[in-house]
């Protein structure tokens, strides 16, 4: 298992061979059945019966390469013996590990690559010591997802095909912390937090969104109640909605609005990932203008 660019080289040899003569060896296509070359091989050094192949990958994926052996016998006839081999060829890569940020958050598909250094993906195993299970999705990309807890453990082992499938630790395991998804913010006409509005932008408002920028996953958080506060002559009245929609009752209460009037979008509940039940977001306070 080797980089692109990198040399790969192998030793190509019969368990016998006379000393008093090398056998030659030829790399290329083979017929096996007939025991030759398919067209013109190309011949490679052999010193001591040892012959030296080597070559330099330009693609990913498996490279599959043979020959044939050519020996003389003690008549003086040639005997032939085809031989084949492959080596796997991957891009050059590294990882970079950002040693402050290293948070896996709860309810969410958390993506990891791991790699080991000389090791093809398939023959690297990953487990995950803690509330949570990690998922093999091919070509050393994984994803890991969390249930709880503070802290949790990613512990790497390669498989040696040359020992049965044996498997051996590649290292200490690497540590992560485990975090909440933060909560959201409302958001209604546009508006987060504290704002000044047209009464228009109030009434074409469709409804209240949970909104979280500048969060490392694009995830949806789903509105299941919330209410809108006014004061209507003297007295607040209010309107409570299921779901993220705007009900048409509340429209009319916001309708008597006019330009000064204080609206107060509380109550809001969002559910999140990872949590069980709906979760309490801050609220919105809305001025006419």
């Amino acid at each position: 298992y080797i980089t692109i660019g990198e040399e790969y080289t192998a030793d190509v040899f019969m368990a016998a061979y006379s000393s008093t003569q090398n056998p030659e060896i030829l790399v290329g296509n083979v017929d096996t059945a007939a025991a030759k070359i398919i067209g013109v091989g190309a011949p490679i050094p052999v010193t001591g019966g040892l012959g030296k192949f080597t070559a330099r990958p330009t693609s990913e994926g498996l490279q599959n390469w043979g020959g044939i052996i050519n020996v003389k016998a003690p008549d003086g006839s040639i005997k032939a013996y085809p031989f084949s081999s492959s080596y796997m060829a991957a891009k050059p890569s590294f990882a970079v590990s950002a040693t402050k940020m290293n948070v896996f958050y709860i309810g969410v598909a958390n993506p990891v690559d791991i790699s080991a250094s000389g090791a093809a993906p398939s023959n690297v195993m990953a487990t995950l010591s803690g509330d949570g299970r990690i998922d093999n999705k091919g070509q050393g990309h994984y994803e890991v997802t969390v249930s709880s807890g503070i802290e949790c453990t990613i512990n790497v082992s390669i498989k040696d095909p040359k020992a049965g499938g044996a498997a051996k630790s590649a290292g200490p395991g690497q540590k992560f912390r485990i975090r909440k998804v933060p909560n959201p913010n409302a958001k209604f006409a546009g508006v987060i937090s504290d704002g000044a509005v047209t009464k228009g932008e109030l009434l074409s408002a469709s409804g209240v969104l949970a909104d979280l920028s500048d969060f490392v996953f694009d995830l949806k958080f789903p509105i299941t109640s919330w209410s809108v506060s006014m004061l209507v002559n003297g007295t607040w009245q209010d309107r409570t909605m299921k779901g993220a929609a705007i009900s048409s009752e509340a429209k009319a209460l916001i309708s008597k609005a006019q330009k000064g009037s204080k609206i107060l979008i509380e109550g809001v509940y969002c559910q999140k990932p990872g949590e069980k039940g709906p979760t309490h977001i801050n609220g919105i306070n809305l001025k006419i203008k």
